[in-house]
């Protein structure tokens, strides 16, 4: 009986320490899946926003980008603003017209950019916006941009806009000149301030844009807004 009963207990041990080693194998591997569940989120996140903790750094490595990105986030702050107000974009209100000349602008570059570019343009943009875009949806909005902005009609912005120079403030005068200088892309920013004059002047004298093209710039800038509902 004494036999028995030590080899019944025998058994009870090695039943036991077999459950031991079983539990401690499935929770090395749920931990193991747990960690690699969580390094596929942290790659993921990293692939689709922008670290708002490393905002400094990827400023510095590329101020061009993200000083582009802030002027194009508060113009789309106000532009979105004007927007769920009225529900509509006035493309015969200056203040529309200049937020959309300026978003268009500052979007120039980024159809042909690299991803150092984009990743500074996109931590501009949540900073510009104060909130309306945020870190996890900056590179899906600046995708978006390079797509759709560089294809805006920049002539029919700037026939609008010099339509309202002639009736409005000199300080709004000024800042239109700028605008259509800039609009009129780069290399006619370099030359002499005359020939940018004479460029307003000329532009102030053309045929209003068509209702169609008008339009279409109206529809650009509502699909990006859009992004924001």
């Amino acid at each position: 009986m004494q036999h028995i009963n030590k080899h019944n207990k025998l058994n009870k041990m090695k039943a036991i320490k077999f459950v031991a080693v079983g539990m401690a194998a499935i929770m090395l591997s749920a931990c193991s899946a747990l960690q690699t569940t969580s390094n596929t989120t942290t790659n993921t996140a990293s692939n689709n926003s922008v670290n708002i903790f490393d905002a400094g750094s990827v400023i510095t490595a590329n101020s061009t980008a993200a000083n582009a990105g802030t002027t194009a986030g508060a113009s789309l702050k106000n532009l979105y603003t004007t927007y769920k107000q009225q529900g509509k974009l006035p493309m015969n209100d200056l203040g529309t017209l200049i937020s959309i000349a300026q978003l268009v602008n500052s979007c120039q570059n980024l159809k042909n950019s690299d991803a150092t570019y984009k990743k500074a343009f996109g931590t501009g943009l949540v900073l510009g916006s104060t909130g309306l875009v945020t870190n996890q949806n900056s590179l899906s909005v600046t995708s978006a941009l390079a797509s759709t902005m560089t294809g805006v009609n920049t002539n029919t912005i700037s026939s609008l806009l010099a339509g309202q120079q002639r009736t409005t403030t000199a300080n709004n005068q000024a800042t239109i000149t700028s605008l259509l200088g800039a609009l009129a892309g780069a290399a006619q920013q370099s030359q002499t301030g005359q020939q940018v004059t004479s460029t307003v002047s000329s532009a102030a004298s053309t045929d209003a844009a068509t209702a169609n093209e008008v339009q279409n710039v109206s529809n650009s800038v509502t699909n990006i807004l859009n992004l924001f509902k």
